[in-house]
């Protein structure tokens, strides 16, 4: 849920006495400040305003259960050897490029296996569902297929919508991804546009693979 924290200056001391008034009367601190705040939202904000909010409010909380069903297809390659797996709509390219350069530096010590732990909620499956899964008809809970190859350090991502797949150097993707999370107190989606922004010229694409040409996102 879309959620602000205040911070109001307050007394310490006046604070403490509150907190401990408080819980000698059975009552919760931050349950009364909320209903505190609640009830000042009210009286100041229109009731027209209101619904405006609540509408806003169940769009957001759709749009996060639909987050949170969301999954990525995911590839490794290192030599010949190939690992398939689906993790969480949390990995998506951000995520994954924060990764890369740990990954890149333990490719040639570490097994796809243990690679594939880097990946939030996976699982792990063989070559047959990895095909069910991509070739299957438009799925608006995948999000994206995505192959790691260690062998050339290229990351090439089809997403949801995309027409062709486009390919990152790993390196580049890391760095973009330094650029952004290294500065303080922004938002994710300032950071998000900070790391789109670095990518921009650095993409290319290639004739699509066989695992990528049937999918339709």
């Amino acid at each position: 849920m879309a959620e602000e924290e205040i911070r109001i200056p307050f007394n310490r001391h006046k604070l403490d006495a509150l907190k401990v008034a408080l819980y000698t009367a059975g009552k919760d601190f931050d349950r009364e400040i909320a209903d505190l705040l609640e009830q000042f939202y009210i009286k100041n904000v229109s009731a027209q305003e209101r619904l405006a909010v609540e509408k806003q409010i169940r769009k957001d909380e759709t749009a996060e259960k639909e987050e949170m069903d969301q999954f990525v297809v995911i590839k490794l390659k290192s030599g010949k050897d190939v690992v398939c797996l689906t993790a969480s709509g949390s990995n998506d390219l951000y995520f994954i490029a924060g990764q890369c350069r740990v990954m890149l530096k333990d490719a040639d010590e570490n097994t796809l296996d243990t690679l594939a732990q880097y990946f939030i909620d996976r699982n792990f499956m063989d070559d047959r569902l990895y095909d069910v899964i991509v070739n299957a008809q438009s799925n608006h809970l995948l999000k994206a297929v995505v192959e790691l190859n260690f062998n050339n350090c290229i990351l090439t991502i089809k997403e949801r919508g995309a027409t062709q797949p486009i390919c990152y150097q790993m390196e580049d993707l890391e760095k973009a991804h330094r650029n952004a999370d290294t500065i303080p107190n922004i938002s994710q989606e300032k950071r998000d546009e900070l790391f789109r922004k670095y990518l921009h010229d650095r993409e290319f694409e290639i004739a699509e693979t066989e695992d990528m040409k049937p999918m339709q996102l």
